[in-house]
């Protein structure tokens, strides 16, 4: 449920806004731990059609939170003070929603509080890896040169990113349209086929019988099976977003035949380049490596890096940290402990962000030249027997006139 608030802050301004919750004890709770003084809860309304296409107008991608990265780093860099930029911006951007919350963050600014700290107050458009980035660019007085960093690094993610999706996008349009036709032919050309092999009395070979039985079971179940399909939809939606549930689909996620291979590449190139990035900025080690694990999006890799993060706290090397995770692999392990031993273990890690972006186009290209073939052979299959199902009897009557 959704729950409308309104308090007093430690700032000592009055904010409001919106907070996903169980009931209202829930909100209460949660804000009052954040030292805010509660001044009204009470239930959200229910959006209307219009308020919610006004928010997917309005939604903050990746490339508009890159483009303001860049936008902000090059107004600081050429002596423009940070709230004049951030003013800005909140009249320039081109997406609404980035204008309104730069326009807030502005108005924090003009209250004192620091650019990083206005900025964690929006953690659904500036995660703990780009506030952290901000925070260690403020200290340093480098902020400038740290905004490049940052909107370089975005980029680059951005640009694995959809090549992990372009990836993932063939075969699942594929597969969908496939499965669609299939549907199409089960459900409303072969009865009609079936009726007038029947009506020649002719007997339904095996293969068309089990085809007719799927048949029968969609055109009398559509109204229970329709349903129950969205409803499981929604239900593992659901629990993906839960702590068990991403753990179960992350450690799927990473296991999968061929496209296991892209994710792996995928994240350890993210693990090198965030930490990379961080080391490039004045991020201490342990500090990068727990913001790391934060920001990494997948459970499993999460988990490993937490362990590292403890070991290294302890006095550990990286390198012997990362011996320790099976996850890791040997020539990530070669060069951080090179990086260690020379002093250049954040250009050790850059290279082996490059290394692994160059090995997961690599990755992509292959898996697309061997799941082309693979879903040729798969759906000449279901294809054959779908034609099977039809020409065998057709076939059967053909000789039974002669």
């Amino acid at each position: 449920m959704k729950f409308k608030y309104k308090v007093f802050g430690q700032d000592t301004r009055i904010r409001d806004g919106v907070m996903d919750a169980v009931n209202k004890d829930e909100v209460i709770t949660r804000l009052q731990a954040e030292g805010n003084i509660i001044i009204s809860v009470e239930e959200a309304p229910i959006e209307s059609v219009q308020s919610l296409v006004g928010k997917f107008k309005d939604k903050i991608t990746h490339k508009d939170i890159v483009l303001a990265t860049k936008q902000l780093s090059t107004l600081i860099g050429g002596g423009v003070q940070a709230l004049r930029s951030f003013r800005l911006l909140s009249t320039e951007a081109g997406n609404k929603g980035l204008a309104k919350r730069f326009a807030i963050i502005a108005d924090d600014i003009q209250t004192g509080i620091p650019i990083y700290k206005a900025l964690s107050r929006h953690p659904d458009v500036f995660d703990t890896f780009y506030v952290s980035m901000v925070h260690s660019g403020e200290e340093s007085g480098k902020l400038s040169e740290t905004l490049q960093y940052l909107a370089t690094y975005l980029e680059r993610n951005y640009e694995l990113t959809q090549k992990m999706k372009k990836a993932l996008a063939y075969p699942a349009f594929v597969l969908v349209t496939f499965v669609g036709v299939m549907i199409i032919m089960t459900v409303f050309v072969l009865p009609k086929l079936a009726d007038l092999i029947t009506q020649q009395g002719q007997e339904l070979p095996i293969f068309t019988q089990i085809i007719m039985s799927v048949s029968t079971f969609l055109i009398n179940f559509y109204w229970l099976l329709i349903p129950a399909l969205i409803g499981l939809f929604f239900y593992l939606r659901s629990f993906a977003k839960t702590p068990n549930g991403k753990a179960y689909f992350d450690t799927i996620k990473i296991k999968l035949p061929i496209f296991g291979n892209l994710y792996k590449k995928l994240f350890l190139s993210r693990f090198a380049d965030n930490i990379n990035t961080m080391l490039g900025s004045g991020v201490p080690i342990v500090q990068a490596l727990q913001i790391t694990a934060d920001v990494v999006d997948n459970y499993v890799f999460k988990k490993a890096i937490e362990r590292v993060a403890a070991k290294v706290r302890n006095g550990r090397a990286l390198s012997m940290a990362l011996a320790d995770e099976p996850l890791i692999p040997n020539i990530m392990l070669q060069m951080t402990r090179i990086g260690e031993e020379t002093g250049e273990l954040g250009y050790m890690l850059g290279s082996m962000a490059t290394f692994y972006k160059r090995e997961l186009d690599q990755a992509i290209d292959t898996a697309l030249s061997l799941i082309e073939p693979l879903m040729i052979v798969v759906m000449g299959g279901a294809v054959g027997l779908l034609v099977a199902s039809v020409l065998l009897p057709m076939y059967g009557i053909t000789t039974g006139i002669q």
